[in-house]
């Protein structure tokens, strides 16, 4: 077989597959390289904010960037971050539930979820 899906027609390869998926996705690249969904533009802001994961304590935060759709954050800490929390940050009045899409040693990609 060598890699090829048929359904009975013309062999397909399984990158035709995965082409096919990001193309339908919207995703393009070459190969090697990391493909990323377009997203709304982050304004970049340096200010301190606080996490609150349901039913636990507030912890200190650095907000990175900001999006109408998402944020960056840095931590101090190396503790394990909640799977979703509320992002507070009084300054700019942001206040806005979040779920951890990545997460990195000291810093996270955040999206929101109360859209």
């Amino acid at each position: 077989m060598g890699g090829r899906i048929s359904d009975g027609q013309a062999p397909v390869t399984v990158g035709d597959h995965l082409r096919a998926l990001a193309a339908r996705l919207g995703v393009a690249g070459r190969r090697g390289r990391r493909h990323h969904v377009a997203r709304p533009p982050r304004e970049p802001v340096f200010r301190r904010a606080s996490i609150v994961p349901v039913g636990g304590e507030p912890r200190s935060v650095a907000l990175k960037n900001i999006s109408a759709t998402g944020a960056r954050i840095e931590f101090y800490t190396r503790e394990p971050l909640p799977a979703e929390f509320l992002l507070l940050e009084p300054i700019r009045g942001v206040r806005r539930r979040a779920r951890v899409v990545w997460e990195e040693e000291f810093a996270a990609g955040l999206v929101f979820v109360d859209n």
